[in-house]
């Protein structure tokens, strides 16, 4: 295994790039993977202090941190930093995931806890501006846990889905928790794709996953999307709200201002929301 822990450090304007548009292009600042190169599992903890990581690129994913267990474990831990200025931008065919950060477990374990921590003004082409999770295991069950404790996300954009968080599942297991965070000033959607979820948008596809997410205690205000779910969009998932205030959110097109909920094969409890 590998252990990178970076106290007081910033990481700025670095670029990953492909001269063809080879998938590899990813991590603009900070790839992280347990086997990524190898093809081995192993483990692979980066810990993040009082630190900055900001106007990294990465042409596919990742442009501040990619987290990816590929066959083994990947751990990431921020506390008390900033990841900000970001962006995945895909120069060949507009495709590309997580501005900020981009979390994979492929066929194994990848984990995102973030604590005191702001992911503000980061941008993707595509989805999950802020952060993605991407939990499309193929070979076998993967794994994904994001908890976010006292975190800011802002100011965070994309042109589809998930403007500030996109956590995505397809088979394996994809968890989302959000314990006092404030959500404000994501935007999602674009002239050319309508959009959904301004702030978050979690996604089991299908139904094939085992999805859930809990927000406790949040504010989500003010974020935008030009097609439905302008706070929060949620498809197929098992979501708990409790303590949060959703207000001021907008959206475009269809509707769902606050929330939109399409949940023919998940559930959905509120209190005091």
């Amino acid at each position: 295994g590998a252990c990178l822990t970076l106290y007081d450090c910033v990481i700025s304007d670095n670029r990953a790039q492909s001269a063809t548009g080879y998938d590899g292009a990813a991590g603009g600042g900070i790839l992280s993977g347990g086997g990524f190169l190898t093809g081995d599992g192993g483990v692979a903890i980066v810990a993040l202090n009082q630190s900055v990581v900001r106007d990294n690129m990465a042409e596919t994913y990742g442009g501040g941190i990619l987290n990816d267990g590929f066959s083994g474990t990947a751990k990431l831990e921020i506390r008390a930093s900033t990841v900000s200025g970001n962006s995945a931008k895909d120069r060949f065919n507009d495709y590309a995931f997580g501005g900020g950060i981009y979390n994979n477990p492929d066929s194994g374990v990848a984990s995102v806890a973030l604590e005191n921590t702001t992911i503000a003004d980061n941008w993707s082409n595509t989805f999950g501006g802020g952060l993605y999770s991407d939990c499309s295991a193929s070979i076998r069950t993967g794994e994904s846990e994001i908890i976010m404790t006292h975190c800011r996300v802002s100011g965070n954009g994309s042109n589809d889905l998930g403007g500030g968080i996109y956590c995505y599942c397809f088979y394996g297991s994809s968890v989302l928790t959000l314990r006092n965070c404030q959500l404000s000033g994501n935007k999602a959607g674009s002239d050319f794709e309508l959009g959904s979820g301004g702030a978050v948008f979690f996604h089991n596809d299908l139904g094939t996953g085992n999805a859930k997410m809990s927000v406790v205690g949040c504010t989500v205000e003010g974020n935008t999307v030009h097609g439905d779910g302008g706070g929060i969009g949620i498809q197929d998932s098992v979501v708990s709200m409790e303590d949060t205030r959703i207000s001021g959110n907008t959206v475009g097109e269809f509707g769902g201002g606050g929330i939109q909920v399409d949940l023919e094969l998940g559930s959905m409890g509120l209190s005091r929301v």
